[in-house]
């Protein structure tokens, strides 16, 4: 019916299961957590035959991404191949890693069923501005919750205190910031703030 066995390693809905049994119809599987399900072969995607005791896997030490790409070139590696190159073995644990690797989608692309291959020089370096904008925006927004939580607001914060007092003036019905903060998206309470942080 399928090749799938008791105690394969595989994906369901992005986290990792464990094959406990194969039936005619339905797949018994183990999920992260402790949870049993009953899927169906299409439903999950295999990873490595196993057998795996952990879910999930424990994450090996992240390689060379650099070196890699230098290694594969252009070519399309199968996920057991690709595993074997990164780690140096095919176990639950590299293939669950490999999987981590391609699911951060910065220097390889594909799937366990498709293979795998590393992204063009342009898209990493895409890739990787990305994501250095995006840790630069998330710094800067920690550090703004930070001011307005100790009563220190800079010149440079009134702009983004906008939408608080588009709530306070009952211009706006919610907040992001006034979430992030754990306040409640209420004109009073929004004014409370801005008058505490001289706004």
């Amino acid at each position: 019916m399928s090749h799938f066995a008791p105690g394969n390693l595989v994906l369901y809905k992005g986290r990792s299961a464990a094959v406990s049994a194969v039936g005619k119809e339905k797949i018994e599987i183990r999920c992260e957590g402790g949870d049993s399900k009953s899927v169906r072969t299409k439903d999950i995607v295999f990873l490595h035959a196993g057998p795996v005791q952990n879910l999930p896997p424990a994450r090996l030490d992240t390689p060379d991404c650099e070196e890699l790409l230098e290694l594969m070139e252009q070519e399309c590696f199968s996920f057991a191949d690709f595993c074997e190159l990164v780690y140096g073995k095919n176990s639950p644990q590299a293939a669950w890693s490999a999987w981590a690797l391609i699911g951060e989608n910065l220097y390889f692309t594909g799937s366990p069923e498709n293979g795998v291959s590393a992204r063009k020089p342009e898209e990493i370096a895409a890739a990787l501005e990305a994501r250095r904008r995006k840790e630069a925006e998330a710094e800067a927004r920690s550090a703004l919750l930070e001011r307005i939580r100790n009563g220190c607001v800079t010149a440079e914060d009134h702009p983004h205190l906008r939408e608080i007092e588009a709530v306070a003036l009952g211009k706006a019905a919610s907040s992001r910031l006034l979430k992030d903060l754990g306040i409640e998206a209420d004109p009073v309470k929004a004014h409370e703030l801005l008058l505490k942080l001289q706004v």
